[in-house]
């Protein structure tokens, strides 16, 4: 160790937030610096200023420092394993020693926190579509288009907003019926990445329903706007393409449940401070993009999808829908299991091999 360099707090995170920017996308990037921003800033009050010295102790004294905090337990399982990756980058460069990665004590997330199972239920969203279908004063609105695309390709607000007009099409096959579908396409040179970058570039098959809402909105209700670069977007705002953000406070308005039915909180919509600006979020039934994105996955794997055939168009890893989204009810569930496997349960049935 008598060769390695002296490096503050600061800047040993600096360096290893500089090496990861090669190889990892700015968010990731970002969202480690934040995590680690909260470590530097309790060292520097500690009066540590060379890695070198930095001890098991130190970790478990910082440890003990962020627990009193009572921050959620996903939130610091994710920050204290952001911790032992930076420990090991620098133990790897002999900033500190070789064992004390191995001293972050990263905590586990209890079984029931592992996933937010906040999402938007198939019956109200199925209820919704229909409303805002059966409306003629909503039918082929902003709003409507982005309740059907959120709902039946379960985008995320990334994907959604970096749509243009050119990325609706249709496609008539050999037996002569036609297909269409929504293409995602990254395109970062032009302000619209997708989250997983070229690996999130995908075609998206629509119902023909849904495509009449779109259509019905591009032909009729769509202002005709272009974003700073010239583009057309499929959903614009004042300014031409909405920011994430924006999408975000429509998918609040959208859900609002007094937009196309009675208010199940018992208000007056006239009166209620929830259907103003900034406050739809307040509303107990209104719901952000993410939600809708879970209840979406979850409904496509309950009307018998094969995970593979979601993963594809969702564009996210078996694993991850697995683990983050399929949130079945138990029925749901037991039905799956048991379906394909059940035969092999009759007295009848011959023996398998193992």
């Amino acid at each position: 160790m008598t060769d390695a360099p002296s490096l503050s707090p600061r800047e040993a995170r600096d360096r290893w937030l500089d090496k990861l920017r090669v190889q990892r996308r700015e968010r990731t990037v970002y969202s480690y610096e934040y995590r680690l921003k909260l470590f530097v800033e309790w060292a520097e009050e500690q009066g540590i200023d060379d890695m070198r010295d930095l001890s098991g102790w130190d970790l478990e004294t910082y440890e003990t420092h962020r627990r009193s905090k009572d921050p959620t337990a996903s939130s610091l399982n994710n920050e204290f394993q952001t911790l032992r990756l930076w420990m090991e980058y620098l133990a790897r460069i002999e900033v500190v020693d070789e064992d004390l990665p191995d001293k972050v004590d990263v905590p586990d997330v209890p079984k029931d926190e592992e996933t937010n199972t906040t999402r938007l239920e198939h019956e109200r969203a199925l209820e919704m579509i229909q409303q805002y279908r059966e409306i003629p004063k909503l039918y082929g609105t902003r709003d409507h288009v982005l309740l059907e695309i959120a709902w039946h390709t379960g985008a995320r607000v990334g994907g959604i907003r970096a749509l243009d007009l050119r990325d609706v099409k249709e496609t008539e096959l050999e037996n002569g019926e036609t297909a269409h579908f929504v293409e995602f396409v990254n395109r970062p040179e032009t302000d619209t990445p997708l989250k997983n970058g070229p690996d999130g570039e995908r075609p998206v098959a629509l119902l023909p329903e849904v495509y009449e809402v779109i259509d019905h909105y591009t032909s009729v209700r769509r202002p005709d706007k272009v974003d700073d670069e010239g583009r057309q977007p499929l959903l614009v705002s004042q300014q031409g393409r909405p920011s994430a953000g924006t999408i975000r406070q429509w998918m609040y308005k959208t859900t609002l449940p007094c937009r196309y039915g009675p208010c199940p909180h018992d208000r007056d919509p006239d009166e209620c401070q929830y259907t103003k600006h900034n406050h739809r979020s307040k509303c107990p039934s209104s719901r952000s993009p993410h939600p809708i994105r879970t209840g979406a996955i979850t409904w496509m794997r309950n009307q018998g999808l094969p995970v593979e055939v979601v993963a594809e168009r969702v564009n996210a890893s078996v694993d991850v829908i697995n683990k983050h989204y399929d949130v079945e009810e138990p029925l749901h569930e037991m039905l799956r299991r048991r379906v394909p496997h059940l035969n092999n349960l009759s007295l009848d049935s011959e023996p398998t091999s193992p």
